[in-house]
This record gives C-alpha cells, sequence and structure tokens, in this order.
C-alpha cells in the first residue's frame, strides 16, 4: 500500500511539473507577442489595452495549433504510420498560416485603426506613399516562423516521449528476462543441493557410520533453511552461515579426518542480508573436485563480516578434474550471473585454478 501511495504522488508531482512547464512556455510567448505588439504603440502606451485583444487573442490559436498537433495528429496519423497523410495536414495548415496572415490581421484590426495607437508600422508593414494605414504585407513571416516552430517543437516532444516510453518497456523487458534467468538458477540449486546431501547421508548408512542420526538432523536445519529462506531475494547473514555450517558438518562427517578441513567464522554477523546458497556453491564445487581418498586433502573456508561488508575466501588442492561428459551441477557460471543481478557493481569476484589450487576471493559490498 506504501508503495503505490509513494507512486501516486510521484505521479501527482510529475504531471504538476508538466503543467507548470507547459503555464511557463505560453506565458513566455505572450511576453515576446507583447513586446513585439509594444513596438508599434506610442511612446508611454499602456500594454494592457492592446493585449486582451491581440497577444491572448493570436495566443489561443497558437495553442490550438500545438495541441492538434500532439495530441490529436502525433497520436492518430503519425504513430500509426500515416504519415504522408500527417505531413499533408501540416502543409493544409501551413498554407491556411502563410494566406490568412493571422498576425498581421490582428494587429492592422485591433491596433492601426485604434485611437491612432500605431506609431509605426511593424516589421513587414509598409504605409502607402500618401499616408493612411499600413498595408498588409504580402507574406506574415512571424507567423510563419512561429507555426514552423510551435509545430517542430510539438512533433519533438512527442517523439522523445514516445522514445523513453520504448526505452521503459526494453528496460523492464531485460529486467523480467534477468528475473526469469534468477528464478530458473533457483530452481536448479535447491534440488541439486539436496541431491548431492541425500548422496552423502546413503553413504553413510551404506558404511554403517554412527553419524547418520546426527547427519539427517543437520539436513532437516539445511532443509528448513532451503523452504523457509532460500526462495527469498535476500537472508540473514546469520542464517546464510547456520547452513553453511551444517553443510560443511555433513562433509567432515562423511569423510573423516582424510580431510583436513580448516573453517573460520569471523566479525559481526547482525544486521547484513546476503543471497541465499552462494557460498555453498562454491564449497560444494571444493568438496566435489578437491576430496582425494589416496591423498591428504585441505580444505580452507574463510568468512569474516566487516563494517563495510563481507569477505569470502575458500582454497582447495585440486585432485580431480571434471571428465568430458561429467555434470558439474549448476556450476559457476549460474553463481556468478546471480552475484551480476544481485550486486551490480558492489561486489567482486576472483576465481582461479593455479597452481594446482582452486581458490575463490569473494568481496561483498553490502
Amino acid at each position: 500500500m506504501l508503495r503505490w501511495k509513494v507512486f501516486y504522488l510521484y505521479m501527482r508531482q510529475s504531471q504538476l511539473i508538466r503543467v507548470a512547464v507547459h503555464v511557463g512556455g505560453w506565458l513566455l510567448l505572450v511576453s515576446l507577442l507583447a513586446g513585439f505588439i509594444s513596438l508599434t504603440s506610442h511612446e508611454g502606451e499602456r500594454l494592457f489595452r492592446i493585449l486582451p485583444s491581440t497577444a491572448l487573442l493570436y495566443l489561443a490559436g497558437c495553442v490550438a495549433i500545438y495541441y492538434l498537433n500532439t495530441l490529436v495528429l502525433l497520436p492518430n496519423l503519425y504513430m500509426r504510420d500515416r504519415q504522408l497523410a500527417y505531413l499533408g495536414v501540416f502543409l493544409l495548415l501551413l498554407a491556411l498560416v502563410f494566406i490568412s496572415k493571422p498576425l498581421d490581421v490582428l494587429i492592422l484590426d485591433h491596433v492601426g485603426h485604434r485611437g491612432g495607437i500605431l506609431h509605426k508600422p511593424p516589421p513587414g508593414m509598409m504605409r502607402p506613399p500618401g499616408g493612411g494605414p499600413p498595408q498588409r504585407p504580402k507574406i506574415d513571416i512571424i507567423s510563419i516562423t512561429l507555426f514552423t516552430m510551435l509545430w517542430a517543437l510539438g512533433f519533438g516532444l512527442r517523439i522523445q516521449k514516445q522514445w523513453r516510453i520504448m526505452e521503459q518497456r526494453a528496460i523492464q523487458a531485460e529486467a523480467d528476462k534477468a528475473n526469469a534467468e534468477l528464478s530458473f538458477v533457483k530452481a536448479q540449486i535447491n534440488p541439486h543441493f539436496l541431491f548431492n546431501t541425500l548422496n552423502n547421508i546413503y553413504s553413510m548408512a551404506v558404511t554403517g557410520s554412527a553419524h547418520t542420526a546426527v547427519s539427517i538432523m543437520k539436513l532437516s536445519q539445511i532443509m528448513r533453511y532451503l523452504t523457509e529462506m532460500a526462495a527469498q531475494d535476500e537472508v540473514p547473514l546469520q542464517e546464510a552461515v547456520a547452513c553453511l555450517t551444517d553443510f560443511i558438518d555433513l562433509h567432515r562427517l562423511r569423510f573423516g579426518p582424510k580431510v583436513a578441513i580448516d573453517y573460520s567464522i569471523k566479525g559481526n554477523l547482525e544486521g547484513k542480508q546476503v543471497i541465499p546458497l552462494v557460498f555453498i556453491t562454491f564449497i560444494e564445487n571444493m568438496f566435489k573436485y578437491g576430496v582425494s581418498a589416496h591423498e591428504h586433502s585441505p580444505i580452507k573456508i574463510d568468512l569474516e563480516a566487516t563494517p563495510g561488508g563481507v569477505r569470502f575466501y575458500c582454497e582447495n588442492k585440486i585432485m580431480r578434474k571434471p571428465r568430458p561428459g561429467e555434470s558439474t551441477g549448476i556450476g559457476l557460471d549460474n553463481v556468478t550471473k546471480r552475484l551480476a543481478y544481485a550486486y551490480p557493481g558492489k561486489h567482486r569476484l576472483d576465481i582461479s585454478d593455479a597452481d594446482g589450487y582452486f581458490r575463490v576471493k569473494l568481496q561483498l559490498d553490502i
């Protein structure tokens, strides 16, 4: 409800600003017309005597032309691929302005014949050799120029608005696509994670491990996290670390002392939010390719909460690489995409496999 109220207030504010800009533009045009008309009056003649009958009347015609173009002709002709009809209407109206000479008619009828107000003919008007009222010029340059400028201004603003609408639609389409891809990635994570964990417990059950019951309890805690938290965009860092700890404990129980796990958590975890399952993805990859039944398998995992975010580091010796055709689960590409969606410009991810070691450095600015 609050979101809709904010949106409503924003739209109202935008409309008020738009109305204010339009009113200000027309007032500016009135001022320009008044300044032009004042050139035709005696020095000291009060401007308000001629404004009601000239500038305001002429302004009404300008307003009609502008909004006829922007509200009627552009959306109903130009925007509907009827450009030739739109051009024809423009040329017809331009010819009408050329023939009617509206500004010159107003000045002669409302100024030039009222009590000798006319002091000198406006630009383009000539007095006859024998005196008398000025004659109307052959071309009303001001009206033609003003008509063309108003038409072009309305056309440009309308096209710009349409372009902004199309750009917003394109951005929204990209956002919808990104959300769809992210939802697909999340849909992949949960089944894959559960599949591997159940396989681990199955292996312990087959070998008769005394830790099977403990593993089932930890799996239930992980399942609670998955069902209640993993579907959210962000989860408390404390919950994410608790799930990560259970996940690592399950692998400790499975592999025993042959895998040396150096796992440390530092800093204050409270008050921070992260996307779910992002750390587990890297840990899962470590246990898949960094554990050997014949060699010592060191694994190092460090997570530190800092005032500016979270630092995560993990390292393991590469014991084997994926065989051709072997499934690699959700993979590192998907977690990279998730980080890009969730933390644009606010994360740094460095993945390397130099010197026979697989290393991940992740910095989240949260």
